[in-house]
């Protein structure tokens, strides 16, 4: 029997596998959708939980605006409900490397509470070292084991760290910064700090909270339990108030004391210094400056004794020198005169060689242009006979196509055809006569003449008879081609001969004339000839007498020059003798020069070096001086401010923290959207199994009579059925655990660049096992529903389609209103309504998912997309930090006025109000009509709001989630920890974010 009942069930989900799997598909969705979300929500939680505990994250920031004492933090940890505080130290800085500036946090490294952690590398364990985040790591390209810069600026901490060379040892996270690179940081041993010369001893307190346990940061009870330590912590400020009042006056005169006597006894060493660096150098330069005096003496007198000698020697040598100049004198004027009158005689002859030589060359010179001229005329006597002869060659070939076309055959042919016209009727008596006497005797006529001739004579007869017989008669002289042109050949080779007759002459004149031209040129060679030999052999005699009259000149030249030498040796040996001793004097006083000039140098190098490091040892005592009263007059103006500030006190539950914020918003969207989702699901789930089960139940109700005249109970009939819908949620709900996991990991890959910590899977076994239960109870629960009406019915009325009753159809059928048409269409809705309905609802699951996920994305974009259209009216932002160098914002300020920008001050903070803490940042702007140009404050009726200057304008999104309203105080403690009371009127829409904005002048009266 059982077996006979499976085989039936499964008999029935394979005919119906369509509707099975209907079930089965919308389960599968419902279940992957559903687990997905409760499964990210779940491991984002869990990991997020888990991230926090490990590192015992705060519950609460304390500060203040005069800082934390040591004792103010026991007594923090005394307070009721306060598990544990810690005090840490935190200073907005700079770290360098390689020539780059990043702005980061300096923080000290905490042991209990807020608890940073090494990625890589480890956690600075003393002073020297140092680790930053990884972010910063990549901005200044720093490894492990590099050295960096760090620099805290500030007046009154401006010696707040006991070194600035910090080796690198690791790469930190740290998780008051669990959102991933946004903000830079620098971990560092408190050790590293220094503050005993300051009224604090800490920037702020980290504090953990007394919670229930197993309570998360989403648990009620956690957050109950911090909001009481929290007002506890409120209730106790007021007396650390009064007390830190009376002693801070105290210990900041006592900070701006040690300052000073810091810097006086800093100041009074570099004094002594100098001092006695004076000292040195004026008995060292005045040692030197006698021995220089010394010298110098010493090297005059030995100066003035060798001038003296070798004055003498001069004056000998001197008057030697002019009697020998003035011998070599007179023998070298006799020389001059002979030598010249040789010259003059043979620079007669040469002329006259040369001038004979310009002579030739010029006969020479024209007898080539006569040869050139002789040669262009034969080359054109030459080219005027080719022409001549192709002149020839085309006139013969003229002449031979006159032969070829009029031979005497031809003239007979032409004869004879003139002849036949004397018995045709159509031709008169009169051009008879005329072909008989004239035509042919012309035609016969021209058969004895030359080839020109007879042409003429053919192209004279064609004219008479084309003038004065019949045209009938030119019949006969169309024999010959081309007839009616022939004339113009004719006279062309008639005007061509003649002018072939004249070129024919002009050659044979032009031949004669170049033969008389040649025998004129031979005859001008040959006269050339003649006077080069003569020249020739003038130029020979000439070359013969001069070398014996330059011999004869050379000879006294050499005469002379032994006498010139040997009283140049003479002299020239006195000369040496007394260069030798001028040399030896010479010698001795550069000697003496150059050992004095070098004592002078070393001197002078000494001193100006020794007056150099004087003077820039001033300079820097100076500087340094300056300096350090700046500073103490800083610090003095500071402790100034400090004591007559207000002193005050800051709480900040995590709240106050955008990256915890962040990741409890995720949290909290996630487990939303999966309970709004749950119920949705389920009551799709129960629609369509119902009407689907019922489509069924219905098409089977005589079966199922047939069944119960057979004895079958109501529940076993029901089983088969149960089964159809149990199986299909079973299974989809199954495979949509798979699908749930798959969403998850989707989800967790988008939200793991938005944190440090990696989230993972967190296994949890009773969604797995309820998914699937629920979706079988869902359908057992719709299949019961749908099955009961037809179940509940007799086997007869079952069996004769009797029951149950179909009064709608019957209606539909029996209504007479509307077309046939149309009722036939409300009949057909009417039998079907459980397949419609089945239809409807799994097309409204799809477009209800596609919806949501495009109405999350497009809503995203469009934030975004409105955010740079309709409200940010500027193109680039450019952020000037208080760690920007002097240089770096020379060099923006040299770029930045080629645009059109405006400078604006952003400030971030926390507002508190009764009902708890915003982050926020605000613009305070100068100018309102010029910001306004920049930044559309866009109110809720379209127009722009108006910037007041005694209010604060905020968003409005935080005027409606956070219940604000006009004229509302609240408190704004900024993040340099300053405090202010400020009251919000206006609105304005921002798409992205949350901000406010208030002008220069509310903010200076605020603050």
């Amino acid at each position: 029997m059982k077996k006979t009942f499976l085989v039936d069930a499964i008999r029935n989900i394979q005919k119906r596998i369509v509707s099975w799997l209907s079930i089965v598909a919308i389960v599968l969705i419902g279940t992957s959708v559903i687990l997905g979300l409760h499964f990210t929500a779940t491991s984002l939680s869990s990991v997020g939980a888990r991230y926090i505990s490990e590192h015992n994250y705060k519950d609460l920031n304390i500060a203040c605006s005069m800082g934390v004492t040591e004792k103010e933090v026991e007594e923090i940890r005394s307070i009721e409900g306060v598990a544990d505080a810690e005090g840490v130290v935190a200073f907005t800085g700079q770290l360098g490397f390689s020539g780059k500036n990043i702005g980061a946090m300096i923080l000290s490294v905490t042991e209990r509470i807020s608890v940073p952690y090494a990625v890589e590398g480890q956690l600075p364990a003393e002073n020297g070292q140092c680790a930053i985040n990884r972010e910063l790591a990549d901005k200044l390209e720093v490894s492990i084991g590099d050295t960096v810069t760090v620099v805290v600026s500030a007046a009154r901490i401006d010696n707040v760290l006991t070194e600035n060379k910090y080796t690198v040892t690791g790469i930190a996270g740290h998780p008051d910064y669990m959102g991933a690179g946004r903000m830079d940081y620098c971990l560092l041993p408190i050790s590293s700090f220094d503050t005993s010369g300051s009224a604090f001893d800490y920037t702020a307190v980290y504090a953990k909270a007394e919670t229930p346990k197993g309570a998360i940061f989403s648990d009620k009870r956690y957050n109950d339990a911090v909001k009481a330590v929290y007002d506890n912590i409120q209730a106790r400020i007021d007396g650390m108030t009064i007390e830190k009042k009376n002693t801070l006056a105290n210990d900041l005169d006592g900070e701006y004391k040690k300052a000073e006597d810091k810097a006086n006894a800093e100041l009074s060493k570099a004094k002594k210094q100098i001092d006695d660096a004076q000292k040195e150098f004026d008995e060292k330069i005045g040692e030197a400056s006698q021995k220089l005096e010394d010298g110098k003496k010493e090297y005059e007198e030995g100066e003035a004794k060798a001038k003296q000698e070798l004055s003498a020697a001069a004056k000998k040598i001197k008057d030697g020198e002019e009697e020998y100049n003035t011998k070599i004198a007179d023998g070298q004027r006799q020389l001059e005169e002979a030598e010249k009158k040789m010259e003059d005689e043979l620079s007669y002859n040469k002329w006259k060689l040369f001038d004979g030589f310009l002579q030739l060359d010029e006969a020479e010179k024209k007898l080539k242009e006569k040869e050139e001229e002789y040669n262009a005329g034969r080359d054109k006597l030459i080219r005027g006979k080719e022409e001549l002869d192709k002149g020839w060659e085309e006139y013969n070939s003229g002449i031979s196509r006159i032969d070829e076309v009029l031979d005497s055959e031809t003239i007979d042919i032409l004869i004879e055809g003139c002849e036949g016209y004397y018995e045709d009727p159509e031709i008169t008596d009169e051009d008879k006569e005329q072909i008989r006497d004239i035509i042919i005797p012309e035609l016969m006529d021209s058969k004895g003449k030359d080839a020109l001739a007879r042409g003429y004579a053919v192209m004279n007869v064609y004219d008479f008879a084309m003038a004065e017989v019949d045209p009938k008669v030119l019949e006969v002289f169309d024999e010959i081609t081309g007839i009616s042109d022939f004339r113009a050949g004719l006279d062309k080779l008639s005007e061509g001969k003649k002018k072939l007759d004249d070129g024919q002459r002009e050659y044979e004149n032009g031949l004669e004339e170049l033969e008389e031209a040649r025998k004129l040129l031979d005859q001008g060679w040959y006269s050339l000839e003649q006077g080069r030999r003569e020249l020739a052999d003038g130029q020979a005699a000439l070359a013969k007498k001069e070398p014996e009259a330059r011999k004869q000149l050379a000879d006294a030249k050499a005469d002379f020059e032994v006498q010139k030498a040997d009283g140049a040796k003479q002299l020239e040996d006195a000369k040496k003798t007394y260069a030798a001793r001028k040399k030896e004097a010479e010698d001795q006083l550069a000697a003496a020069k150059e050992e004095l000039d070098e004592g002078i140098r070393q001197f002078n190098e000494q001193k100006k070096k020794g007056e150099k490091e004087l003077s820039e040892a001033k300079e820097k005592y100076d500087k340094a001086y300056n300096e350090a009263m700046d500073t103490l007059a800083s610090v003095k103006k500071q402790i100034d401010e400090a004591k007559n500030t207000e002193c005050q006190w800051f709480v900040q539950t995590r709240d106050a923290n955008i990256y915890f914020v962040e990741f409890k918003s995720n949290c909290g969207v996630l487990k939303n959207v999966g309970r709004v989702f749950t119920p949705i699901y389920a009551g799709i789930v129960i629609i369509v199994c119902f009407f689907t089960m019922a489509i069924i139940v219905e098409e089977q109700s005589k079966q199922i009579g047939t069944c119960k005249a057979l004895g079958m109970y109501k529940t076993e009939i029901r089983k088969k059925y149960l089964l159809f819908g149990v199986t299909a949620a079973v299974l989809g709900a199954l495979i949509g655990i798979g699908g749930g996991l798959a969403l998850e990991k989707i989800i967790c890959n988008s939200l793991n660049t938005s944190f440090v910590f990696n989230i993972e899977h967190v296994f949890r076994i009773m969604p797995i096992i309820i998914m699937p239960v629920g979706a079988a109870i869902v359908t057992a629960f719709a299949v019961v529903w749908s099955s009961e009406k037809i179940l509940s019915c007799s086997a007869v009325g079952l069996v004769s389609g009797n029951e149950p009753a179909k009064r709608g159809r019957s209606k539909g059928a029996k209504s007479s209103k509307g077309s046939v048409y149309f009722r036939l269409i409300l009949n057909n809705f009417l039998m079907d309504l459980g397949r419609e309905t089945v239809s409807v609802v799994i097309i409204l699951v799809c477009v209800f998912l596609i919806g949501l996920g495009s109405s999350i994305k497009l809503g995203h974009y469009n934030a975004l997309k409105n955010q740079v259209e309709q409200v940010n009216r500027y193109d680039l932002t450019v952020t000037l930090s208080d760690n920007v160098t002097e240089e770096q914002k020379a060099k923006i300020e040299d770029v930045i006025p080629d645009y059109d920008y405006m400078e604006v001050c952003k400030i971030g903070g926390v507002i508190q109000t009764g009902k708890g803490q915003i982050l926020t940042e605000l613009y305070v702007v100068d100018d309102t009509e010029r910001f306004r140009e920049f930044y559309f404050l866009k109110n809720g009726k379209g127009g722009e709001s108006e910037i007041f200057d005694d209010a604060l304008m905020v968003t409005f999104e935080m005027m409606e989630k956070n219940g604000l309203k006009d004229g509302q105080d609240l408190t704004l403690i900024t993040d340099s920890l300053d405090i202010a009371s400020l009251t919000i009127r206006g609105h304005y829409l921002l798409h992205v974010g949350k901000g406010g904005v208030m002008t220069a002048k509310y903010y200076k009266s605020a603050f």
